[in-house]
C-alpha cells in the first residue's frame, strides 16, 4: 500500500464551501467577484494537491476580492460574510492539507475537519459581528488612515498566526 499525502475529495470539498459563500457574498461587485471566484479556484488547486502556498495564494487573492468589494462600496454586512468566508476557507485548506500530509488520504478525518470547520466559522463569524455592531454604532465615519492600520493589523495578526 502506497502513503498518498492528498486528501479525499469529500474533505478537500468541505474546505470549499466557506469559499463559495464568499463568492456569492460578493456577487454584486463585479471586480471583487471575479478575484473572488478566482481565489475559490487556486484555493481549490492548493487543497486538491494538497500544497499550502497554493491555499495561502488562492486564500489572499479571494481575500483581495473582499477588499475590492471594500472600497467599491458594498455593504459592510456583505463584507464581513465574505471575508469570514476567505479567512474559514483559507484554515479550513490549510488543516486538510496538514492531516493529508501527516495521515495520508486513507485516514478518516472527516469528522476533524468539520469540527476545525464550525469552530473557525463560529470564532470568525463572531468577530465579524462584534466588529459590525461597533461600526453601526460609531458615529461618523471611519477615516482612511484608520482602515490602512486595520487591514496592516489583520496582516500581521495573520502573518503572526502562520508561524
Amino acid at each position: 500500500m502506497t502513503f498518498v499525502r492528498r486528501p479525499q475529495r469529500s474533505v478537500a470539498t468541505l474546505a470549499l464551501v466557506p469559499a463559495g459563500v464568499a463568492v456569492l457574498a460578493l456577487a454584486g461587485d463585479a471586480v471583487g467577484a471575479v478575484l473572488g471566484l478566482v481565489g475559490a479556484v487556486v484555493l481549490a488547486v492548493g487543497v486538491t494537491v494538497a500544497s499550502r502556498p497554493v491555499v495561502s495564494l488562492g486564500g489572499g487573492v479571494l481575500f483581495v476580492g473582499v477588499l475590492a468589494a471594500g472600497s467599491a462600496g458594498a455593504s459592510p454586512a456583505v463584507l464581513v460574510f465574505a471575508a469570514a468566508g476567505a479567512v474559514v476557507s483559507w484554515t479550513t485548506g490549510q488543516h486538510v492539507v496538514g492531516l493529508a500530509a501527516q495521515l495520508g488520504r486513507e485516514a478518516p478525518v472527516r469528522r476533524s475537519v468539520l469540527a476545525h470547520l464550525a469552530s473557525a466559522t463560529v470564532a470568525t463569524l463572531s468577530a465579524g459581528v462584534v466588529g459590525l455592531v461597533a461600526f453601526r454604532l460609531a458615529a461618523g465615519t471611519v477615516p482612511g488612515v484608520a482602515v490602512a492600520f486595520l487591514l496592516v493589523g489583520v496582516v500581521s495578526l495573520l502573518v503572526a498566526l502562520r508561524s
